[in-house]
């Protein structure tokens, strides 16, 4: 008779962290340092207007199409 190899279960999985624990920890400093100068934000560049299709329209809502 062959002997069935032992099997152990797989070890549990480590505590998931609540939202705020993961907020402190992702969190960047709120300090600022010398290698990162504030500076202002300034708006991308307005894109070109892009032309308005006219909606669909169902055959059925124009009329007959014979």
């Amino acid at each position: 008779m062959t002997e069935v190899p032992e099997t152990n279960p797989p070890p549990p999985d480590p505590p998931i962290p609540s939202a705020s624990d993961a907020a402190e920890e992702t969190a960047p400093p709120a300090t600022t340092t010398a290698s990162q100068p504030s500076t202002d934000i300034v708006a991308p560049p307005a894109l070109a207007p892009k032309w308005q299709r006219r909606p669909s329209v169902r055959l059925g809502e124009i009329g007959d199409q014979r």
